[in-house]
């Protein structure tokens, strides 16, 4: 592969490419540096004997630069020869690595066809060996009944020779009696042998069935040894197959993943060739404009030599202008000065005003009944009131109090509870309380939004004995959502607000 992250023909040609520019630039900085000098002198003959001197370094350096755009520009066209040869290999490596792509694709699928197969094998091998388990499971059956039919074999050869030592005892005994007669005892003697006949048939049968299961049995334990050794072999080829099949699983994972960062270097590498490209014509603008610029220096050149004649008639010109501009500085200044005394006076009284702007309103809050509920309504009713203040950029400080407070001066809010007659429940709010326009008494309402009061209680309360209380609100709460959002809290809100900010005192 050909690196070309970063082409040394790119970095050695923009390098040329700015020192041109810079070149340029010192030239008309050159230019400028002497026209700030003419500017402050007065024009003498060393003045233009300088400006000889400047025209012929100006002369000398053009074609200086010349000769060096000369030089990039034969570099340039073989540098550009150098890009259509990294072109081309670029575009082998691709085709290469395009055919490599297509050979792996065609290995990941024969790798799959392979997965399928061995799939399907172990599938048959799993069946197999269910065939297996089934068949030994039929051999233990025959074992056993094998085993109930020699033990019922053993008990009735037990009872045949029990049976004939019986026969044999009893025909022993009628032998002895004579008293028997001989016809009765032939009979039953030969009763009794056909009786053993039989037995003996009956047991010839036993041992011949006998025979038989053992037979049937040796059969079954020469198959259970050929089941168990194709079971051992089976479990070898799946052990195999799945050793197999894990190191294929491996081989298209590895193929796989080598395929993705096939793809991901052609893409790369076509990134790069299409920079290329940009490269190649980006250096051929360049390369115009450098042919631009040198027709532009010539003529620049002409120029100069004209300029330079008329630096000495402006030097007088920017030496009035000089004077001009210092004049109007120094009125700047005092102007300047007195802009600052301005901002020093006006930062003062923002000081102030943010200091009025973030006081402390300190009010008090008051309820007669000590029960819980007062005190969870002063709290929320405080951060009600924190709320409200911190919008206006204010801080609130509330003391609460279970006992009339001592201070009369700062604003007090009394908590009354509406359990019975509003004057009654509001008179007993305040028996301890001195009445004044300081004091705004909180009537608490137990009820829902629909069942709320129309008329406040302000209006209600119309006696002598409330004409001296600063403010009567009223606000609604249940017990389960504490004070809701209404039109009434919202409006008793206000009302508090602006009764807290009429009567209270800021530090």
């Amino acid at each position: 592969m050909i690196d070309i992250s970063k082409p040394k023909e790119q970095f050695y040609f923009r390098f040329h490419f700015q020192k041109v520019n810079i070149d340029y630039r010192h030239i008309n900085n050159q230019i400028m540096a002497k026209k700030m000098g003419n500017e402050m002198i007065k024009p003498t003959e060393e003045n233009q004997n300088m400006t000889a001197d400047v025209s012929s370094d100006l002369n000398r350096q053009a074609e200086d630069n010349q000769k060096h755009v000369k030089n990039l520009i034969s570099q340039l066209t073989a540098a550009t020869g150098e890009n259509d040869k990294i072109n081309k290999s670029l575009q082998d490596e691709n085709r290469l690595l395009r055919a490599e792509n297509k050979r792996k694709d065609g290995n990941i699928s024969v790798l799959q066809e392979e997965v399928h197969k061995l799939k399907t094998k172990d599938t048959k091998v799993q069946k197999e060996y269910h065939k297996l388990s089934e068949t030994e499971g039929k051999l233990q059956k025959a074992e056993k009944t094998i085993k109930f039919l020699r033990k019922e074999n053993d008990d009735q050869d037990r009872n045949y020779l029990k049976t004939i030592q019986d026969l044999e005892d009893k025909l022993s005994e009628l032998s002895r009696e004579p008293k028997i007669e001989e016809g009765c005892f032939i009979d039953h003697h030969k009763s009794l042998e056909d009786q053993v006949k039989h037995l003996t048939i009956e047991n010839k049968d036993h041992r011949d069935r006998i025979d038989t299961l053992e037979t049937k049995c040796r059969r079954l334990q020469e198959l259970n040894s050929t089941l168990e050794q194709e079971r051992n072999t089976l479990k070898q080829q799946i052990d195999t197959w799945v050793a197999k099949k894990h190191s294929t699983e491996d081989q298209v994972k590895h193929l796989t993943t080598e395929n993705k960062d096939h793809r991901d270097r052609i893409d790369t590498l076509e990134t790069k060739c299409r920079r290329l490209q940009e490269l190649n014509s980006t250096l051929e603008q360049e390369r115009n404009t450098l042919k631009q610029q040198i027709d532009t220096w010539v003529a620049k050149k002409h120029s100069t030599e004209d300029q330079v004649k008329h630096l000495t008639i402006e030097n007088k010109d920017h030496r009035d202008r000089i004077d001009t501009l210092e004049t109007k500085f120094r009125r700047l200044q005092e102007l300047n000065s007195t802009l600052e005394q301005e901002r020093n006076t006006l930062k003062q009284q923002i000081d102030t005003w943010v200091a009025k702007k973030h006081s402390t309103v300190h009010i008090q809050m008051y309820a007669a009944v000590n029960k819980e509920l007062c005190d969870k309504m002063m709290t929320e009713l405080e951060n009600m009131l924190s709320m409200q203040f911190e919008l206006n950029d204010s801080i609130i400080e509330i003391e609460k109090y279970k006992d009339p407070p001592p201070d009369s001066r700062v604003p007090l809010i009394v908590i009354c509870i509406n359990a019975s007659r509003l004057g009654t429940d509001v008179n007993q709010a305040l028996s301890h309380v001195n009445r004044s326009r300081t004091i705004a008494v909180v009537v608490l309402h137990h009820k829902e939004y629909h069942a709320l009061p129309r008329q406040p209680s302000e209006k209600m309360l119309i006696g002598s004995d409330y004409k001296h209380i600063g403010a009567i609100v009223d606000i609604a709460y249940l017990t389960t959502k504490g004070v809701y959002p209404c039109d009434m809290n919202e409006k008793s809100l206000d009302r508090l607000v602006n009764f807290i900010k009429v009567n209270s005192q800021s530090k």
